[in-house]
């Protein structure tokens, strides 16, 4: 199952949520004491334990990256309402699976150790991908 299966992004994560929603139901219990991490591909903030025995396959993957998006908008309160497909992903999510760990209300509401976790992830992204151009436009002075 891919993406490009589907006619949109709704349809494709209404089929991922029904064959995996049952699994990530089951994962409601959090780690102590493990922060969460910036992901990049998502811009948003994820948790160890919300991964956890979960096979990653990339329909999976692309589920959690949705719902991480869509969590850190709520908890910048900035949901992103704009992106009507997030914000419908993550319903449909909440309504199929409301005791994945990753729906914990502590998990979108912003903390000073979450912000800062937040910003510290973006910032080193931001670097990186400066640093890339910088690489790449030494490497081939003449297309810059």
């Amino acid at each position: 199952m891919a993406i490009e299966d589907h006619k949109d992004l709704k349809s494709y994560m209404r089929e991922v949520l029904d064959r995996h929603a049952e699994r990530l139901n089951r994962r409601r219990w959090p780690w102590p004491f493990v922060p969460p991490f910036y992901d990049v591909m998502s811009g948003g903030l994820a948790w160890p334990d919300e991964l956890q025995r979960l096979r990653h396959s990339s329909d999976v993957t692309d589920l959690l990256r949705c719902l991480w998006a869509y969590r850190t908008s709520l908890m910048l309160g900035k949901p992103h309402e704009d992106d009507a497909a997030l914000a419908e992903v993550w319903r449909m999510a909440l309504q199929a699976c409301p005791h994945w760990v990753g729906f914990r209300p502590n998990r979108r509401t912003p903390t000073p150790k979450l912000l800062r976790i937040y910003r510290e992830g973006r910032v080193r992204m931001r670097k990186c991908l400066r640093d890339m151009e910088r690489e790449t436009a030494a490497e081939s002075p003449g297309d810059a």
